[in-house]
């Protein structure tokens, strides 16, 4: 489940279709199968985990003062590390946006988007699977030029904010999240708890 939420549509075509071709489901593959399907998927993945999409922004948590300064003068060099990211993004298909972004909607702090564990327990949270579906269906549409949009919007500001400090980056997160659950018309929740839908 872990490798799956990291593919792109495209990604899942060519690594795991292969697979269904010869199984009907996971739960009938062999061992061998299953060994040599997660293999392939790994492969392919490189070194993308499960938060990267944000750690891939610079953020420490825990404060490396030199480090973000060098994030800084990286991003000011002419949009660098901006344009970078943007990069990463195009490879992206609308999915994979709207999985990045339900995640955000369910994390309360950045503290918890990079928790590796919280980030895992999400893909059995129905409210998770159930808040990706709708921002997919409700900005996936036109070519998903609306979850683009929206994904640029908080690539930028979440690039922005690698410097910042304190009230000022929590402030930043809480626009992000609230940028997302309006577009998508969805409130944020923690991951098992209540939410409802706007």
């Amino acid at each position: 489940m872990v490798h799956l939420d990291l593919l792109t549509a495209e990604e899942i075509r060519r690594f795991v279709s292969p697979f269904f071709a010869k199984y009907p489901s996971f739960f009938e593959m062999p061992s061998k199968g299953l060994r040599e399907l997660v293999l392939a998927v790994a492969e392919g993945l490189g070194d993308r985990t499960i938060a990267y999409f944000f750690d891939r922004y610079g953020h420490r948590p825990d404060g490396d003062d030199e480090a973000d300064r060098l994030h800084r003068l990286e991003t000011d060099a002419a949009g660098g590390a901006q344009c970078a990211l943007r990069r990463d993004n195009e490879r992206m298909d609308s999915a994979m946006m709207s999985r990045h972004l339900a995640r955000i909607l369910h994390s309360g702090s950045e503290v918890i988007l990079s928790d590796v564990g919280r980030q895992i327990a999400l893909l059995t949270d129905a409210g998770f699977e159930e808040d990706h579906g709708e921002i997919l269906k409700r900005l996936g549409e036109d070519g998903g030029e609306r979850i683009k949009r929206l994904y640029d919007f908080v690539t930028l500001s979440f690039a922005r904010s690698a410097g910042q400090r304190g009230e000022e980056r929590e402030a930043t997160y809480r626009a992000v999240r609230k940028a997302i659950a309006d577009a998508a018309g969805i409130s944020p929740r923690e991951h098992g708890g209540e939410g409802s839908k706007g």
